[in-house]
């Protein structure tokens, strides 16, 4: 399944593997990111970046156990478009880090 994802002049695609994976691709095919369960992902974010762990992937919602407290975020696929398709956790690692020495 293909969901298609649009926001200023750029265009996602994601192409989802129920169950398994999901892939993030420019309008043109580049492949963008790929994710599956079990890989780490942006589940929120205000000040910093929150991450979390993907459980479920389904043609509608990606579930992501949150990495603290215990509960799980049910995202639509849009939104986990949108937040996920340039993420890189080492990267926002590190932004978590130095923002979190001005807050």
């Amino acid at each position: 399944m293909q969901v298609t994802y649009e926001f200023g002049s750029r265009k996602i695609v994601a192409t989802i593997e129920k169950g398994k994976k999901i892939t993030l691709n420019t309008n043109d095919g580049e492949i963008i990111n790929i994710f599956k369960i079990g890989d780490t992902c942006e589940e929120d974010s205000f000040n910093l970046s929150y991450h979390g762990k993907i459980e479920n992937i389904t043609e509608k919602t990606i579930v992501v156990a949150k990495k603290y407290g215990g509960s799980k975020r049910r995202m639509k696929i849009t939104e986990f478009m949108w937040r996920n398709y340039k993420f890189d956790v080492s990267e926002s690692s590190a932004e978590n880090a130095e923002t979190s020495l001005y807050i």
